[in-house]
């Protein structure tokens, strides 16, 4: 089971153990002035795998560097603490399997009544969610 919250080690830990996987390198040779472009000679494609890689490690439903990110490992660091904090604040984290079953279900009959017309994308996120369903009350 993945944890809801995290403290500053315990992400430091894990993506220090992330990238000793990844870069097949060992953990006590991270440090956060380590740049992965730079000095881990990382690209495109390992941005993407570690993007990945932290979605499934920390619970996050989408996580993307900004464009112009530093990717030096104290950045990331703090971007994922940033991050994971929003995500506790919202307390409404990624819609489960059952709510977006149920909205697609839902979208899919009205869309076949001709009641309203939806699009994929109005399911993206859960507050479109709730603000949907409120409506139908």
């Amino acid at each position: 089971m993945v944890k809801d919250t995290f403290t500053n080690i315990d992400i430091q830990n894990k993506i220090d153990k992330l990238l000793s996987e990844h870069f097949d390198i060992q953990i006590s040779n991270i440090h956060g002035s380590l740049n992965i472009i730079k000095d881990l000679h990382g690209d495109s494609l390992d941005i993407v795998e570690l993007e990945m890689s932290i979605e499934e490690t920390f619970n996050i439903s989408y996580f993307k560097f900004p464009e112009g990110f530093s990717f030096y490992i104290y950045d990331i660091y703090d971007l994922l603490g940033k991050t994971l904090q929003i995500q506790i604040s919202n307390k409404q984290k990624t819609p489960s399997f059952f709510d977006l079953t149920f909205c697609n279900e839902l979208k899919s009959h009205l869309k076949k009544s001709g009641e309203i017309t939806l699009k994929y994308s109005d399911f993206k996120d859960i507050s479109t969610i709730n603000e949907f369903l409120s409506r139908l009350n």
